[in-house]
């Protein structure tokens, strides 16, 4: 899992003004905010300034940020309600997404699987955030998407939700199988298996067919 972190800061702080100290940040992060060994790790996102954001935590449902700075680990808001998850390291955010930042501010996506309103069912969510810099604040701006269907709850960590962007408006997500048993089924599996083009007013899927 450490290597997939390192190779993931490695690629996205590219565009860093200043890099962190990569190894460092690794274990420091994967420690302190999965306390309780989860071999998924952190989701990580870089952003400009080298400030390190990470979703995770003991509810999995958590975000952070590493300051280089300071060199401190802070955290700044929970994002997957309690009542839409279950008591498993599976219920996390799964991927950060930084469509525009400054040094005030951020506009910020995050996917997650949660449960359905009957907590019988997952289902992948994807939410934009305002990330407000000087306060460390953040606010829930709106839902972008939603899969369909919700399904019995299996293998959860097939949520998939990662994000490659494209714009300050647009980005690409993945959206797992869940372990749906339905997923070789193309009348039933509906988002399931799929790459979507999301916007705050669409959800355009651009390929099936994927695990």
């Amino acid at each position: 899992m450490a290597a997939a972190v390192l190779a993931c800061l490695t690629s996205s702080s590219a565009q860093a003004a200043e890099a962190p100290d990569l190894a460092r940040v690794t274990y420091s992060v994967e420690a302190a905010v999965t306390p309780d060994g989860s071999p998924r790790g952190p989701a990580i996102a870089v952003m400009q300034d080298g400030t390190v954001l990470l979703g995770g935590g003991t509810t999995g449902g958590e975000l952070f940020t590493w300051s280089l700075r300071k060199k401190s680990l802070q955290r700044i808001a929970s994002v997957i309600p309690a009542s839409r998850r279950q008591l498993d390291s599976r219920f996390a955010i799964t991927d950060i997404a930084v469509l525009t930042q400054s040094p005030s501010a951020a506009k910020l996506l995050v996917s997650y699987p949660r449960l359905g309103s009957a907590r019988d069912c997952v289902e992948v969510v994807v939410d934009q955030l305002d990330y407000n810099r000087a306060t460390q604040r953040i606010r829930k701006i709106a839902t972008w998407f939603v899969s369909k269907p919700c399904v019995p709850i299996s293998a959860v960590q097939h949520a998939s939700g990662r994000f490659a962007v494209i714009n300050a408006n647009t980005a690409y997500v993945t959206v797992g199988d869940l372990g749906f048993s339905g997923i070789n089924d193309r009348a039933v599996r509906g988002d399931l298996g799929s790459v979507f083009k999301l916007t705050a007013t669409a959800a355009t899927k651009v390929s099936q067919g994927h695990r």
